[in-house]
């Protein structure tokens, strides 16, 4: 089960979505329920995936830390266009992810360098059934 916050293309979803529309909800430019909607698929049994923008996570960040981490549900996060990002603009800019998630209870992290160790490290997300992940 995948969830994006109005960007199914950026986030590279449009592929998995047309392969398996009954597993994508784009649930529009709201951060907040897309965070919220994960930790009831994941209490309801499911490893939800979210995608969306680095710098948009502090939107969320309150529902990541109170519906997904304090109860420990499996929710793996994407996050994408973490850092400096170019042509999007500073509003883009996702600086902060790492800080905030570093403080989040029980919460995984990491930093791929690259595609091949994303792809990794997003399998080893989903094998985890004890706590929150964000790539």
């Amino acid at each position: 089960m995948a969830i994006t916050a109005a960007m199914p293309g950026p986030t590279g979803l449009t592929a998995f979505g047309q392969r398996f529309p009954d597993r994508l909800f784009d649930v529009g430019i709201a951060e907040q329920h897309a965070i919220t909607s994960a930790a009831g698929l994941a209490m309801g049994g499911m490893h939800p995936v979210v995608a969306i923008y680095s710098t948009f996570l502090d939107r969320a960040f309150d529902q990541l830390r109170m519906d997904v981490a304090l109860h420990q549900l499996p929710v793996t996060m994407v996050l994408d266009r973490a850092g400096i990002t170019g042509s999007d603009g500073p509003a883009h800019n996702g600086m902060r992810d790492l800080s905030m998630l570093g403080i989040v209870p029980g919460m995984r992290v990491a930093a791929p360098r690259d595609a091949t160790r994303l792809r990794e490290e997003l399998g080893d997300a989903l094998e985890f059934s004890d706590g929150p992940t964000a790539l």
